[in-house]
């Protein structure tokens, strides 16, 4: 066999291959009509409408009203958005997170604790688990991420009691059901390329009462809440996107589950102690398409992730050791720091992350590749 004819993607934690009817409504906005949002004429009109008419799918997906969807340019503009809009309201505003949280959180966190803002850090579980706090003090915000990007581990969603809460759910909104989060919530940050949709736009879900201060400024698009001209054609296609998994979710989900339980039994019976699972085993505490690893040798150290990986790209199957979103770095996770692994153990890790399109065929062909890659690097 062809080993490099094959191809495997198993990145989607990193980016999802964009659905083909979510491409095909997107094409009127990018060829007939292609106006401005804001323009008063007829093509520009019909993009208002575009505009107007996905705000409110989201809106009616999630159980808000339409005014509380801000559309951005992804996850990362819409997680520091949240962040510095919270500690611009008050010279005192804290926030309290952990350090497993995406790097869009943590880069404008501790820009602000550099500035004197009180920051409180909570301790991860061994998987990267966070519990929320019960309450926090006023001025101050919990911002926890509702499923980890790295490891899968999802997050309980935050109670019913006093507080002040983000969660960033990128990684949840293909394969749960946001509506019980979305209600505990003064912000919920999305992102259309983790669901099937294009990359280039995401939203902030504001809760009742949340105050949204823009991090753009120019021409009040938005509702004053994030200037610049709308992507017309990406914001439909998030809607649209966001529709067609909310449709089929249960079942995917399922489905996805299985597959990657079949994977790391496979991985599991091949490697035994040469392979660690960092990703909950419990599917109440994991979401179902990412299977966190670290490969080891027999000295108990890590592999070279890189070669790993480049190894199975060799063989076809596309992977990852994490965020895809650290411009390439190999330098060891963030988040495996946090849970207190070591540095000569966490350069083992790989992310295998599953989709909707993943197939039987594709998880037995990765485990064929491991196996060879496995052995060349004994």
């Amino acid at each position: 066999m062809n080993h490099r004819a094959v191809n495997v993607y198993l990145d989607h934690a990193a980016s999802t291959p964009i659905r083909r009817e979510v491409l095909e409504y997107m094409m009127p906005w990018l060829t007939d009509d292609y106006g401005n949002a804001s323009s008063v004429h007829a093509r520009g009109r019909r993009a208002r409408n575009a505009v107007e008419q996905a705000r409110e799918t989201v809106a009616a997906l999630l159980s808000v009203e339409p005014d509380n969807v801000v559309f951005t340019s992804g996850g990362t503009e819409a997680n520091n958005q949240v962040i510095l809009s919270h500690v611009s309201a008050r010279a005192d505003a804290g926030l309290i997170l952990s350090r497993v949280e995406h790097d869009a959180v943590l880069a404008p966190v501790l820009a602000a604790e550099r500035r004197g803002h009180p920051v409180t850090w909570l301790s991860p579980d061994a998987h990267g688990g966070v519990a929320p706090p019960a309450a926090c003090a006023p001025g101050h915000m919990v911002s926890l991420m509702a499923v980890n990007n790295e490891t899968g581990v999802r997050n309980q969603d935050p109670g019913s009691g006093d507080g002040l809460y983000h969660s960033d759910a990128v990684q949840a909104a293909a394969w749960y059901d946001l509506g019980g989060l979305v209600s505990r919530c003064a912000y919920v940050t999305l992102s259309a390329h983790k669901l099937g949709g294009p990359k280039g736009v995401g939203a902030v879900v504001t809760g009742p009462g949340a105050e949204l201060h823009p991090l753009l400024r120019g021409g009040g698009q938005e509702r004053d809440r994030r200037s610049g001209t709308e992507n017309v054609a990406a914001i439909a296609g998030f809607a649209r996107a966001f529709a067609l998994v909310s449709e089929e979710r249960d079942e995917i989900s399922a489905r996805v589950r299985s597959l990657r339980e079949h994977l790391w039994e496979g991985l599991a019976d091949a490697l035994g102690d040469r392979i660690h699972r960092t990703t909950p085993s419990a599917p109440r505490k994991s979401a179902p398409h990412i299977l966190h690893t670290v490969f080891l040798d027999a000295d108990g150290c890590g592999l070279d992730g890189e070669m790993l990986i480049l190894g199975l790209d060799m063989e076809g199957v596309q992977v990852s050791a994490g965020a895809a979103c650290s411009s390439g770095s190999m330098k060891p996770s963030h988040v495996l720091m946090a849970i207190g692994m070591q540095p000569d153990i966490a350069r083992g890790a790989v992310r295998f992350s599953l989709g909707r399109d993943t197939t039987i065929q594709d998880i037995e062909h990765t485990l064929s590749a491991v196996s060879r890659v496995a052995r060349r690097m004994a």
